[in-house]
């Protein structure tokens, strides 16, 4: 019974000790980037990322191996120190995280084809979180203006042209009536326009 007991509390050591080694928290500086159109830049060494290892997930964390939501990566492929490991990141798009842990390197390709080149180093004691962490989208605040009382429209016939939109007194000729004959003069009433004046041609107007 003692020994089976003694078993029991072994193998839960045991699968403690490994979940606990499966997850690992460390600190890369941002030293070099390769840009895709080939210029290297050299960085200050300013900027740094702790990245925590869980299994098969990869992501940006604080000094406690807590995401800061930059994202998360699927590892890919593994061959030896050299791990991959792909999907979504700081840097907007799928990016890659290859780790050579011989080498203590990390780089990182973002979507483009830049690669940000991470070096490991023991963080200062009050480095407690990741440099790079996306901003989160702010709360919008929207105004609503008072609401603005419009008349009422109503739509009527004119019933000077009758809806025609002529001129009543030349019947849209533009043309006065009431000269002699072989005497040409414009309608007084339209300005020779031949358009009703109520209606300014329409047929209708509008009451408020």
């Amino acid at each position: 019974m003692v020994w089976r007991v003694l078993i029991i509390v072994l193998l839960a050591l045991c699968q403690t000790s490994f979940a606990y080694a499966q997850k690992r928290v460390e600190y890369y500086v941002h030293t070099k980037t390769y840009y895709k159109n080939g210029t290297v830049a050299t960085e200050p060494g300013t900027s740094g990322q702790f990245i925590t290892r869980n299994g098969q997930v990869c992501y940006d964390s604080n000094r406690d191996g807590f995401s800061v939501d930059n994202g998360s990566l699927q590892l890919k492929i593994q061959q030896g120190s050299t791990s991959k490991y792909v999907g979504s990141c700081y840097y907007k798009g799928e990016c890659s995280y290859t780790f050579y842990d011989d080498r203590g390197v990390l780089n990182i390709e973002d979507i483009l084809g830049n690669v940000y080149v991470y070096k490991r180093q023991t963080p200062a004691a009050h480095i407690t979180t990741s440099s790079l962490i996306k901003e989160r989208p702010k709360s919008e605040v929207v105004i609503v203006n008072p609401t603005t009382t419009t008349p009422s429209q109503k739509i009527v016939s004119c019933g000077v042209c009758h809806e025609t939109g002529k001129c009543s007194s030349c019947y849209g000729k533009g043309i006065s009536p009431h000269h002699a004959p072989g005497i040409i003069v414009q309608c007084g009433a339209c300005g020779g326009t031949g358009k009703c004046t109520t209606c300014k041609g329409t047929g209708h107007y509008q009451l408020y």
